[in-house]
């Protein structure tokens, strides 16, 4: 259902519709104009006509809470019927927006939320309708709780109703434990993130701290939620702000790790030189034992004398004595040559078995196995210990082998690079997606001593090693923008961003600080053009009002201050002229009244005032017109029409209100002219008898002396007739209350 309201339709009176906000099968909501002060207002319909009990319970409601005086309520200002529908008006709250669970500053929100229900419990009174809608947070961050003591009928939105206690449902009459149901459902989106719905279960469990609580807050039954709100502020401060996981500065810091901690600590650089460790020299040496233990047992005893025993060498001297040695073999007296061909190839086995190892070990450290494969490499440098150990135990066959099994598992050890590399690049990438700086330094040094000239691998490291500087200055930065100082926290993100232009929480950061001063500037903008507005400097409000567009080209409310610019200047010309016009009207100046009037309507030609006070300074122009003309002229009067018009004219006159002396003056002496216009005032003509007279128009007298002729006020014209002489003619004008006039008419002068 709809109500067919249109934007710029007059609803309710005195107020113009701007837009709509929101609508639902059973209500709508408006924003609108005061067409008179400007103001603003938001306005609820609703669709559907409410019961008689219904309305009273909801006026009943919105009565009591008028005396309510809070900086975070909102109270409805009027509520009326209009046009078969029933509306509620309530002050506009510029730039609010619902509140959302999902904010940073949630809990702040909801502190406010609870100080206001405070006051409203405290005075005996209950919300009854609390939902995320009627929770409106205004540029500044501040809540203004609306709604109050409206039924849940007048939401734009039905899925509200879900905050609302089952008694409020069931249509019973909201008490506090209504409120405190209500409020509960809030706690729970907050702490899950979730629209609650009733009935519903957590993903994710609800911290052991609050969960009791909030099982009391949201039972089915009014008597389990005897809660006070004293407790639950205190409870909920002590999860909310002793806890930094829980607020909007979040502690991204990984839990310390000894084992992640001591494997950094080991240096990792890149091989500078390939000079040789003494862990390779050592097994270089081994090689050498090898050769020479064997040739000591496979030896004729008789021969063993000529074996040198020196055993003990450097690798050096192995490289400088080893030809030597291996002519020694093959020379020496009483040494078979199968046995000294046997010696030559074990010697050649156990070189090539060293070198093989050698490079392998070196491989392996180049590529940083002491960091991603310690524990292997120990447990093969192990069996290296062990192979030397059956040598000098003379277990010439095992001690190969174990060489041999040392080879292969260097080389699978080796083999498992690549998939080590892998393992910690996608290790790293996810501890920098989790903010774990000591996970992701630790990775990524690993993946840069495997892959040292790999470029990408370096600017990840980097970026690890700056992380913890990363999380401490997005902390930082939250923690300024929560506290309104944009511009640091604006500085802050952008010091973040320069270290890791990756960090997707500055950047996001950066936009979101800049998105609010963008609006913080626009709501300044247009605070200055109302301001201007108020002191009536119409050009200073639309250039306020067009940097505001400016700055949010997508918003409309500059648009609609300009109307509101327009619509204040306009009102001020409609009131200038129509002061000056009721200034002429008191004065009586009915020309420069109607004058003014007439301005009026050009202005806007449906104003009423200036519609009947042009027809009123027309009457009154009329009448003084019709006075002049028959008080400056009463013998007007001889003639039935005209005195027909001055009667009408006085009748006209009687419906003057609280007429001026004046006029009272004027009107009486048209009463006495009309009253006597018809009484006849004698008149006596004289003449010498010998010229013929005669009142023309009223009758032939012939010749007469003296005689009185009865004539009622007006103009006459007398004539008299001889023969032989010119005629004469004498005017005469009656006028009554005057004394009976005499006249002579004789014809005296001869004609020539």
């Amino acid at each position: 259902m709809t109500s067919n309201l249109i934007e710029g339709q007059s609803f309710p009176p005195r107020y113009k519709l701007d837009r709509k906000i929101s609508s639902s099968p059973g209500c709508e909501a408006w924003v609108a104009t005061n067409e008179q002060t400007g103001d603003r207002v938001f306005v609820r319909v609703l669709l559907s006509t409410p019961t008689e009990d219904d309305w009273q319970k909801l006026t009943t409601s919105v009565d009591a809470a008028r005396g309510l005086v809070h900086e975070n309520i909102n109270l409805v200002s009027s509520y009326g019927l209009e046009s078969g529908l029933s509306y509620l008006l309530e002050p506009y709250i510029s730039s609010g927006k619902p509140f959302s669970a999902t904010d940073d500053d949630a809990w702040s929100i909801l502190k406010q939320a609870i100080e206001a229900l405070h006051y409203i419990h405290g005075l005996g009174l209950a919300h009854g309708n609390i939902h995320p809608h009627n929770l409106v947070v205004d540029h500044s961050r501040t809540l203004k709780l609306t709604g109050m003591g409206v039924s849940a009928n007048w939401s734009s939105d039905s899925r509200h109703r879900d905050f609302l206690s089952p008694q409020i449902v069931s249509r019973g009459t909201a008490n506090q434990t209504d409120d405190i149901y209500s409020l509960g459902c809030l706690i729970y989106s907050v702490l899950t993130g979730r629209f609650w719905e009733p009935g519903m279960q957590a993903e994710s469990p609800l911290p052991p701290v609050i969960e009791p609580l909030l099982n009391r807050m949201m039972s089915e039954s009014p008597f389990d939620r005897n809660v006070s709100l004293t407790d639950i502020r205190s409870e909920l401060a002590s999860y909310f702000d002793d806890d930094d996981s829980h607020i909007a500065t979040v502690d991204f810091t990984a839990p310390k790790s000894t084992s992640a901690e001591y494997s950094l600590q080991t240096p990792v650089t890149a091989r500078q030189s390939r000079g040789v460790s003494p862990r390779l020299a050592a097994i270089g040496l081994a090689g050498l034992l090898v050769v020479a233990i064997l040739t000591f047992f496979l030896l004729p005893e008789s021969d063993r004398t000529t074996v040198p025993t020196k055993t003990h060498t450097t690798v050096q001297d192995h490289s400088q004595n080893q030809p030597a040695q291996s002519n020694t073999a093959s020379t020496e007296p009483g040494v078979s040559p199968f046995a000294a061909a046997r010696l030559e190839f074990m010697q050649q086995e156990g070189e090539k078995v060293a070198r093989e190892i050698l490079r392998l070990q070196l491989d392996l450290e180049d590529q940083g196995v002491l960091l991603w494969g310690n524990d292997d490499f120990t447990v093969i440098t192990n069996r290296l210990d062990a192979a030397e150990e059956l040598f000098r135990e003379r277990q010439l066959e095992k001690s190969l082998e174990t060489y041999n099994a040392v080879q292969a598992s260097l080389k699978v050890l080796l083999a498992r690079i690549p998939g080590e590399l892998a393992t910690q690049i996608e290790r790293g990438d996810q501890a920098l997606a989790d903010a774990d700086h000591r996970a992701a330094l630790e990775a990524f040094t690993i993946a840069t001593a495997i892959e040292p000239g790999n470029a990408d691998l370096k600017k990840k490291l980097i970026r690890a090693e700056n992380l913890d500087e990363v999380l401490r200055l997005v902390r930082r930065a939250e923690m300024l923008e929560q506290e309104a100082s944009l511009d640091d926290a604006l500085s802050t993100y952008e010091k973040a961003h320069d270290m890791d232009e990756l960090w997707e929480p500055a950047a996001n950061g950066i936009g979101r600080v800049r998105e609010t001063i963008r609006h913080s500037q626009f709501q300044q903008a247009m605070s200055l053009a109302f301001q201007a507005i108020s002191v009536k400097d119409y050009e200073l409000a639309r250039s306020h009002f067009t940097t505001a567009q400016k700055i949010l080209p997508d918003s409309t409310e500059p648009a609609d201050g300009l109307s509101q610019v327009t619509q204040a200047e306009t009102s001020d010309a409609i009131t200038d002229v129509r002061k000056k016009a009721e200034a002429s009207m008191v004065d009586g100046a009915w020309r420069e009244a109607i004058s003014s009037y007439e301005a009026a309507l050009t202005i806007s030609d449906s104003l009423d005032f200036a519609r009947a006070g042009l027809k009123q300074a027309k009457w009154r122009l009329g009448l003084d017109l019709g006075l002049d003309k028959y008080l400056s002229d009463p013998p007007l009067l001889q003639s039935d029409r005209e005195l027909q018009s001055a009667s009408a004219l006085l009748r006209d006159a009687m419906r003057v209100e609280q007429p001026s002396d004046e006029l009272k003056r004027r009107l009486d002496i048209l009463a006495r002219l009309i009253s006597t216009a018809r009484v006849e005032i004698p008149v006596t003509i004289l003449s010498d008898g010998k010229t013929s007279v005669t009142v023309r128009k009223h009758a032939h007298l012939g010749t007469v002396e003296n005689q009185v002729v009865y004539l009622i006020p007006g103009r006459y014209t007398i004539t008299g007739e001889r023969t032989g002489y010119r005629d004469v003619r004498e005017n005469l004008t009656l006028i009554a209350g005057r004394p009976a006039p005499e006249i002579t008419v004789t014809s005296r002068e001869r004609i020539r």
